[in-house]
């Protein structure tokens, strides 16, 4: 058999099935989908979470309580005493009035703020 006429085989795919050639194109096929994945690296890695958020996360309990978790980027640094009215003003911009029940500070591992938590009801 001539190599063209191999090659036409091939590529029209007209050998039997369970003949050694259908055998060794299905390999081919098989170790290309499970090998190339590891040798070719297509950029579509899982993406690491981002370290900032900027939006407001709003949670809902079954008891009506609202659970805000608020990035520290929506704060203007200040005293401790200034933080709980840009809170409020942030959480009341989203679901109107609320009466904030707590406020928690929520840092990194190194002890920076990284957000606040605050649970409020209407």
């Amino acid at each position: 058999m001539s190599l063209g006429r191999t090659l036409k085989s091939y590529i029209f795919w007209t050998y039997e099935r369970g003949s050694i050639p259908y055998d060794i194109m299905v390999t081919l096929i098989l170790a290309f989908i499970f090998i190339t994945p590891h040798l070719w690296h297509y950029g579509d890695q899982p993406q690491l979470p981002q370290q900032t958020r900027k939006s407001i996360v709003v949670h809902t309990q079954a008891d009506g309580t609202l659970i805000f978790d608020i990035p520290a980027s929506r704060v203007k640094a200040g005293p401790s005493n200034a933080v709980q009215p840009q809170l409020v003003h942030a959480v009341q911009q989203i679901s109107g009035a609320v009466t904030v029940d707590r406020v928690e500070r929520v840092k990194d591992s190194t002890g920076h703020v990284t957000g606040y938590t605050l649970w409020a009801h209407r």
